[in-house]
């Protein structure tokens, strides 16, 4: 298991654009980040009464987390620097929520 946890994120970034070998290791970081958020927001939806829906956001290309939260049964607010991060037409958002009828199906989308 890989981790970002560690590294010197710019370095990283600059090596895996200069060296096609490193595209893999990034993918599998960026897999595991999502298979995080997927069971941050199925354990954040089972562990608060009324099920609400919760949200992970972080940023593709860092693998930086850009905020989570907690909302009602109706839907989730997304975390401001998610949103900033989203309007900068320089970054990429990975954005996973759950739905609280369907705790086995998070929904994962790019923002």
């Amino acid at each position: 298991m890989y981790s970002l946890v560690g590294y010197n994120q710019k370095a990283l970034r600059k090596e895996v654009q200069s060296n096609s070998s490193f595209r893999p290791l990034l993918l599998q970081m960026l897999t595991q980040l999502d298979e995080i958020a997927h069971l941050f927001c199925v354990k954040e939806s089972q562990s608060t009464a009324g099920t609400p829906e919760a949200i992970f956001c972080y940023d593709l290309k860092t693998g930086n987390p850009l905020g989570r939260a907690l909302g009602t049964i109706d839907g989730v607010f997304l975390p401001r620097d998610a949103v900033s991060a989203g309007r900068d037409p320089l970054r990429d958002v990975k954005v996973v929520h759950s739905h609280p009828n369907s705790l086995s199906h998070v929904s994962l989308s790019d923002a």
